[in-house]
């Protein structure tokens, strides 16, 4: 069927233009709750800020990332390293950081919050706009491709994790259908590299859980699809077909490659593994198909909001049915079965989920995020039925087809209500759901019984739909003021003025949101995300035992003798006056000094913390191979890490081990995100330990001869340097990118080589 765009498109920017309205006129869709309801922000919070759902991803994670990024490629860097949290750790290969993704490319030169304003826009037209254009191309009237649009893109599970990679990714999984179905009829070079395409952006969206769901399910489909002639009449050819996919899936991965090789090698280094299976949604949970509140972290009857947030618009309940009488009766039968069997893994129903959690890789992903599968299947059979009832096929059939939609519908807003336990918002109660639920219903009925001609079929319906799903969307995230996103904070300005030498800082007890520093760029020894292996075994003990973090706590560095903290250049320490451990920090006087406060935000500073960079004399190189036993060398209160310093391997250039100390004069000469320079002057032969993680792609010049580098007191960074002045160089030079891109740079020839018509036959030279 071709494809109707100008009312497809009409109604997707109406829509998205209600629902961001705000953003049109200068506001950010961000919730500022999770800044000022810590401590450090609270003096200066807006009078009133409303509790929300659990999204201070946004805030920690990815407005921060999308700062860095910002700011790097501002200054004339692409950021591989981030060297605010965790003590340094890698940015290019967490695929969160997605610097490869090509909206991204909206922070390279707009401002940040204008940039994450208009992605939110963008990500909701594109994927309503990919899911009309598939269901057009399966057989759906403009009318059933709207409905299904509408259906996805305002859904719970994308509304809930608006601003993450996951609708990011998600966005590319009615694409990569399109792209299945088109490839299935003509097996062109276009078609092959427009399905590369596809398959290739959520795996450089930045979320790796969601890209494996799509992958997984596109395959599906097009195995599905192998089974069947493109055209009826004509040979099935379904190997050709299989094979012009899997060059489809081989030039994506080749596309891909320039995130998905540095990733690999950062998920050889990172702490967490796949050893972690999640437990499936308990299976009352699934009233979130029916419920509109989204407020607070649990609403108004339990559900634990994003997670659970999975509301579908009503008419999908009385439309999917439906669409059973499809003519394309092929995608009816797939995504029926896609949507049943994604409900019963996510909601751990029966042998379908028992059979899942044997299908190795598969079995760590999180089931609960398949309920992108359901609501998918669910809007495509929706749309379709849209179809069937437009057309008014079988009338009496699909009225029969509809009944059971609606009275499930209706029994499960009965239970919603009755589980009800405080007052919701207005629309976003039992009783909205049940009216949407009747006004569509009418509107099916009317129509079916001959009532309405097809063009005020196709307007009603769609109206319906734009009411329920965009009175549910709006809002979600609330809309700030610029202004009010990480404004200035006397705690920053005042640290920033303190010390003229890099250092650390560490907030103890939630005294600021999670990775803040970053935003005013100040470097941070802990932070939020799943960190380096060799960090997280380093502070073992002190910090928080979870995998996706490093945070210290309060009565964990008071009680610890040794080292650690200091090592790495944690030069103060950020204490809530809520902590019960905050007098204990005063009264310590031989190690932390009170400098100052800010509402209820005490600096302590750590007198003793070691600098950024310093001097070990070669007498103090201790050769230690095996990693538990220098962890405990380390972790020992008689280990002076100024007078020792413990090596896996016998280090190059160390020179002789001379007895008296080195002098500790390292002076920073430049420190970027990829690289820093320093200025060393070593009195005797030493080892120069920076206090940054180890991690592999550094390396190290000294007078412009490359030097050594080895893991330093277990997780540090540490080098050779002879007696004398030195200009030492360090640089973030990844094999991991240098390969990645190589690759990528022949997948992209070869895509281009694809996508040129081929001459016609006779054409002159």
């Amino acid at each position: 069927m071709r494809f109707s765009g100008k009312p497809v498109i009409f109604a997707l920017l109406a829509a998205t233009a209600i629902v961001y309205a705000p953003v049109f006129i200068g506001r950010v869709p961000f919730p500022t709750y999770y800044i000022y309801e810590f401590p450090a922000f609270a003096p200066g919070a807006p009078p009133y800020q409303s509790p929300m759902a659990d999204i201070g991803d946004l805030v920690t994670q990815f407005y921060p990332y999308r700062t860095l990024t910002a700011r790097a490629i501002r200054s004339g860097e692409f950021p591989m390293w981030n060297p605010y949290m965790t003590a340094g750790t890698v940015f290019l290969g967490n695929p969160l950081s997605a610097l490869f993704y090509p909206p991204n490319v909206l922070y390279y030169f707009l401002p940040v919050a204008v940039a994450w304003s208009l992605g939110f826009v963008l990500r909701t037209f594109l994927l309503g706009f990919f899911t009309a254009l598939f269901l057009q191309r399966i057989g759906a009237t403009p009318a059933g491709a709207i409905v299904a649009a509408l259906l996805v893109t305002f859904s719970g599970f994308i509304t809930a994790w608006q601003g993450q990679p996951i609708p990011d990714a998600a966005l590319w999984f009615p694409l990569i259908c399109y792209s299945i179905v088109r490839l299935h009829a003509d097996r062109s070079r276009r078609s092959i590299v427009l399905a590369a395409f596809a398959f290739a952006m959520p795996a450089l969206a930045g979320h790796p859980e969601t890209s494996a769901h799509l992958t997984f399910t596109g395959a599906a489909l097009a195995l599905f699809l192998a089974l069947f002639r493109p055209v009826p009449g004509q040979p099935r050819r379904s190997l050709q077909f299989l094979l012009s996919f899997g060059a489809a899936g081989i030039l994506s991965l080749g596309l891909a490659s320039i995130q998905l090789v540095p990733t690999l090698e950062w998920f050889a280094n990172a702490y967490r593994g796949l050893d972690i299976v999640w437990p499936p949604a308990p299976a009352w949970s699934m009233l979130g198909l029916v419920s509109r509140d989204t407020v607070g972290s649990t609403n108004s009857f339990g559900l634990q909001i994003p997670v659970q947030a999975t509301y579908i618009g009503m008419l999908a309940f009385i439309a999917a049915p439906v669409g059973l009488l499809s003519p394309s009766k092929k995608f009816v039968f797939f995504f029926s079965a896609l949507t049943a069997a994604a409900l019963c893994v996510a909601y751990g129903i029966g042998p379908l989920f028992d059979l899942s959690q044997h299908v190795p890789f598969y079995k760590t992903l999180k089931n609960d995020r398949l309920m992108l599968m359901v609501i998918f299947g669910a809007s495509v059979l929706a749309g379709l039925g849209v179809t069937v009832i437009e057309q008014r096929r079988e009338p009496m059939r699909a009225a029969l087809l509809a009944l059971p939609g609606f009275f499930t519908a209706s029994a499960m807003i009965y239970v919603v209500y009755l589980l009800t336990n405080t007052a919701p918002r207005p629309l976003q109660g039992a009783a909205a759901s049940f009216v949407f639920l009747l006004i569509g219903s009418a509107i099916v009925a009317w129509k079916l019984a001959g009532g309405l001609n097809d063009r005020w079929f196709a307007t009603a319906i769609c109206l319906v739909v734009v009411c329920d799903v965009c009175t549910f969307a709006y809002g979600y995230i609330p809309f700030e003021k610029r202004r009010t996103i990480f404004p200035p904070n006397p705690v920053f300005q005042r640290l920033q003025t303190m010390e003229q030498v890099p250092f650390r800082v560490t907030q103890l007890a939630s005294a600021l949101p999670a990775n803040v520093e970053l935003i005013y760029g100040l470097y941070e020894s802990g932070g939020y995300e799943i960190p380096l292996a060799r960090i997280k075994k380093f502070v073992e003990g002190m910090d928080q035992d979870a995998t996706d973090s490093v945070f210290f706590e309060s009565p964990k560095v008071l009680e610890s003798n040794d080292r650690r903290p200091d090592l790495l250049n944690t030069k103060y320490y950020l204490v809530s006056l809520y902590d019960p451990n905050y007098r204990k920090f005063r009264e310590r006087k031989d190690r932390f000094q009170l400098r100052f406060e800010y509402g209820d935000t005490a600096i302590f500073e750590n007198l003793r913390a070691l600098p950024a960079a310093f001097l070990v004399p070669s007498s103090g190189i201790r050769i230690v191979s095996d990693d538990e036993r220098q962890l405990a060398m380390i972790k020992d209160s008689s280990f002076d890490p100024e007078q020792s310093v413990i090596v896996a391997q016998t280090l190059k250039g160390a020179g002789a081990k001379q007895d008296q100390p080195a002098v500790s004069a390292v002076r920073w000469v430049a420190r970027r995100n990829n690289s820093f320079q320093l200025k060393v002057d070593a009195e005797n032969d030493s080892v120069l330990v920076v206090s940054q993680t180890y991690y592999p792609g550094w390396r190290a010049w000294v007078d412009g001869q490359e030097a050594q580098i080895v893991p330093a007191d277990y997780a540090l960074t540490g080098i050779a340097v002879t007696a004398g002045s030195h200009d030492v160089r360090f640089a973030y030079q990844p094999g991991s990118f240098r390969i990645g891109l190589a690759i990528t740079i022949v997948a992209l020839i070869v895509g281009a080589g694809f996508s040129r018509r081929a001459r016609p036959k006779g054409a002159g030279s």
